[in-house]
């Protein structure tokens, strides 16, 4: 007598993990017929349901795969698979808060954002270093005409994101750091006091990195977010004053892409950043 073999439900998993061939598949994930032969995949899996049995989010897979990044909802969940031509990413954020985590992929006329648990952080950094291999190569004849550092020297905090985030063999051209700042309001007897936060803009060999600590333009003391461009991609940095702050635009593919909210007295720093970065461009033919 044959024994019956429990039906996988994989939504049930708990923990994320990196997929590197078809047998590490669930087997209740079909894979499209085309993809079979994909570089490295990403099984993520839903949030932590409620009493109810709800989650804010649904089981998922990642492939990369054709040179493109495939997302696979649970066959369950009748959603359509979503394709993105790395061609047409404009960048990938990576975000942190505690628990907290979330990958973004945004392009021209669509974001996508899939949210996790950080207690799976250790495949999602690995499946984002072989994405950035593909999807971030290599300038090596490209090098800055100016200083290398602007603004402030980085504190420990973003020195260690730093550090974490550049791939082997990723050369460090040009860094700008702002530094998280207390800003202090007044009315009548009453005073507020609040956090600026804290911006890293770098430019390697490979991609424009930016590393903030701002999350939905609020200071977050224990979390980061990263986001990555094509160093190719990039048109051009630029600065602009306003009212009470002042503004570092990243333009990639002639869109603004990136605004960076400054305090007012970085203004100088920043738009020499934006000087040098234009002398490295054009020092390198890009």
């Amino acid at each position: 007598m044959t024994a019956h073999m429990p039906e996988v439900d994989s939504r049930q998993y708990i923990f994320a993990y990196l997929i590197r061939s078809l047998d590490d598949v669930p087997a209740d994930f079909p894979i499209p017929a085309g993809d079979g032969g994909f570089r490295l995949g990403l099984f993520l899996p839903r949030d932590e349901p409620d009493w109810f049995g709800r989650s804010s989010y649904p089981t998922r897979i990642l492939l990369l795969s054709g040179g493109a990044i495939v997302i696979l909802p649970h066959p369950k969940m009748r959603e359509p698979v979503i394709r993105i031509s790395l061609q047409d990413l404009l960048f990938v954020e990576a975000g942190h808060i505690l628990l907290i985590g979330w990958l973004r992929f945004v392009g021209k006329g669509f974001e996508h954002k899939l949210p996790y648990n950080t207690r799976s952080a250790r495949p999602v950094e690995e499946f984002l270093r072989v994405l950035r291999e593909e999807y971030l190569p290599g300038t090596p004849d490209m090098s800055p005409c100016g200083p290398f550092g602007f603004g402030e020297p980085a504190d420990l905090k973003f020195r260690n994101a730093e550090y974490f985030e550049l791939d082997a063999g990723e050369r460090l051209l040009l860094r700008f750091f702002s530094p998280a700042t207390k800003k202090i309001r007044r009315h009548w007897v009453f005073r507020w006091e609040s956090r600026v936060p804290g911006d890293l803009v770098v430019l390697t060999n490979r991609r424009v990195l930016w590393i903030t600590d701002r999350v939905q333009e609020r200071y977050s003391p224990y979390g980061t977010v990263t986001r990555s461009a094509p160093v190719r991609a990039l048109a051009q940095f630029s600065c602009q004053r306003r009212a009470e702050d002042c503004a570092l635009l990243g333009r990639f593919s002639s869109e603004a892409a990136w605004s960076i909210s400054l305090p007012l007295e970085r203004l100088a720093e920043a738009h020499r950043f934006a000087e040098a970065v234009a002398a490295g461009e054009r020092c390198a033919g890009v």
